[in-house]
């Protein structure tokens, strides 16, 4: 994570922050949220979280909870992801 800033994301992964409108889906909220940490919003967060999950997860920045939140909103909104 030395390279790639993910510090507004891990902020969010810690429930620093929370949406304008709490019905936002996770998907979403992650895309709001990676465009502070110098993102394009055009970005889809999927493959840039994937890239750091495992290390987001060992250092118990992202819990598995909040995985499960995560995995769940994917599989809900999957025809808008295809």
């Amino acid at each position: 994570m030395d390279k790639v800033r993910l510090n507004n994301f891990i902020l969010w992964c810690k429930n620093w922050y929370q949406p304008i409108n709490k019905k936002t889906n996770v998907i979403r909220q992650a895309r709001n949220i990676l465009v502070l940490d110098g993102y394009m919003p055009n970005n889809v967060p999927i493959p840039i979280v994937l890239l750091f999950i495992d290390e987001l997860v060992e250092k118990g920045i992202i819990s598995h909870i909040r995985l499960q939140v995560w995995n769940e909103d994917i599989i809900r909104n999957m025809d808008t992801f295809n």
